[in-house]
């Protein structure tokens, strides 16, 4: 993808600018009140752009919470113009674009192949600091699981695939603002 090909040093260069963003703009939200990321997780399937023959069975939306030590960072992806990048810090990065658009279709796909195996949401909660939250939406629900940002950057998890090909959304959302 374009912005890795412009960082050599790839995922690292992605995790210090994601925690250089959060440290220049130190507000960090005490509530849940980015609304993209609540529309992806609660709207009926119909505001998400879906039809019903591909409600029935597709994955609806992600969700990626990354929780660094200065903030918040939550990936969202769905269909049309509801991927964006969303730090706590109120700052909103729309997906646009044919790149993003075709990244964001990486993320869903990848979602629905691992779907089946992640375990019902027990809510949302943010990640404690140096862990994940992958939430996935479908027609049965959220699906959530919480892992160790290291184990999912090294490939040790099963959701790993899902995790990069957020990381490449994340690096073609930022792209686009530079």
């Amino acid at each position: 993808m374009a912005w890795f090909r412009r960082n050599p040093l790839g995922l690292e260069a992605l995790q210090r600018h994601l925690k250089d963003e959060l440290a220049l703009n130190p507000f960090v939200s005490r509530t849940d009140e980015r609304p993209r990321r609540k529309h992806a997780l609660t709207a009926p399937p119909q505001a998400l752009g879906l039809i019903p023959e591909h409600a029935k069975s597709d994955v609806w939306s992600v969700v990626i919470d990354t929780r660094y030590p200065k903030g918040l960072v939550s990936l969202v992806v769905g269909r049309g113009d509801l991927t964006a990048l969303v730090f706590s810090t109120g700052v909103t990065l729309p997906g646009r674009g044919a790149s993003a658009e075709g990244a964001s279709r990486e993320v869903l796909e990848a979602a629905a192949g691992l779907v089946d195996g992640m375990p019902p949401a027990d809510g949302s909660p943010p990640p404690p600091t140096g862990h994940v939250a992958i939430h996935v939406r479908t027609s049965r629900g959220i699906q959530r699981v919480m892992a160790a940002e290291g184990e999912l950057v090294a490939g040790c998890h099963n959701l790993s695939p899902l995790y990069r090909a957020g990381l490449r959304l994340m690096a073609e959302i930022l792209a686009m603002d530079t």
